[in-house]
């Protein structure tokens, strides 16, 4: 798509946002919230993504992942960091979200431990790319490796579903 030639392009995070959904299908308990004594498991995938901007930071939403392609859900998002970055995102930009991605890549940071927005149960905290060398078949290789990290609130998920949805989400 990038190489297309036309103003499409697709970010990384284009493509988190559509294997997160993926993953959501068999662990929908990550797409969930926690108000009180409820859990409210959400119908809809509306993923927020963490923007720095100007005296802090800020968390725009792409809402029904579930019904976008990665084209769709590339257009929304860049309209949408680009109005955090002009500081003319409305409410309604910013509500409704239930997961989160926040992306450090373009740092030289391969992993970190973000916080969860309430009242959401998973943020998902994604470090830079690097090559590493692995072993295949017996033979050397240097592949790209990117770093997931996922916080859930335990009220909800525990360590081992949580897992399980990671791997979903590596395997995606």
């Amino acid at each position: 798509i990038n190489s297309s030639g036309d103003d499409r392009k697709v970010s990384y995070n284009d493509i988190l946002f559509k294997c997160m959904e993926a993953a959501i299908r068999s662990y929908p308990y990550v797409n969930a919230s926690c108000k009180e004594s409820e859990i409210i498991l959400h119908r809809d995938v509306n993923i927020g993504l963490a923007v720095s901007v100007e005296g802090g930071l800020v968390v725009p939403v792409v809402h029904k992942v579930q019904e976008k392609n990665i084209s769709g859900i590339s257009i929304c998002s860049r309209e949408k960091v680009k109005k955090a970055r002009a500081g003319k995102l409305a409410p309604e930009d910013m509500s409704g979200g239930t997961i989160t991605l926040s992306n450090l890549g373009m740092y030289p940071v391969t992993q970190f431990t973000a916080i969860i927005n309430p009242p959401q149960v998973c943020i998902l905290a994604v470090g830079a790319i690097e090559e590493k060398v692995v072993f295949k078949e017996g033979a050397q290789k240097s592949v790209p490796v990117m770093k997931v990290t996922g916080s859930f609130d335990h009220r909800v998920i525990d360590g081992a579903y949580g897992a399980g949805f990671l791997t979903e989400l590596k395997k995606i």
